[in-house]
């Protein structure tokens, strides 16, 4: 026995378990633009993964939000902050027109 009660001894666990559970999704998100989008990890580099992670704690991710939007709202984010690299900044652009021409594609198919 440790002497912790076992009310808070559940409380810490489960504070544990939602801490565990927030890294993992935190890994997804981030694995998820970097398939998307390949170029800005590349860029990046070692700063892809705790600017990524500084980005994705202040906006979170919407339920309809898919990795491209998600690189998007990145890219947007590094430039509101002015972090965004010179080789990066045509990039936006060039996605935003990717996901309004997959948008546009799918109305018109259905």
């Amino acid at each position: 026995m440790t002497g912790v009660p076992p009310a808070v001894s559940s409380a810490l666990d489960a504070l544990a378990v939602g801490r565990e559970t927030s890294a993992v999704l935190l890994s997804k998100r981030r694995h998820a633009v970097r398939r998307a989008v390949p170029r800005i990890p590349r860029v990046l580099g070692v700063e892809f993964v705790w600017r990524f992670d500084e980005f994705a704690r202040v906006m979170p991710l919407s339920a309809n939000q898919t990795p491209l939007g998600d690189a998007v709202a990145f890219l947007g984010w590094l430039r509101k902050n002015a972090l965004l690299p010179r080789e990066l900044r045509r990039l936006g652009i060039r996605l935003r027109w990717r996901r309004v021409r997959s948008w546009w594609r799918g109305r018109v198919s259905a």
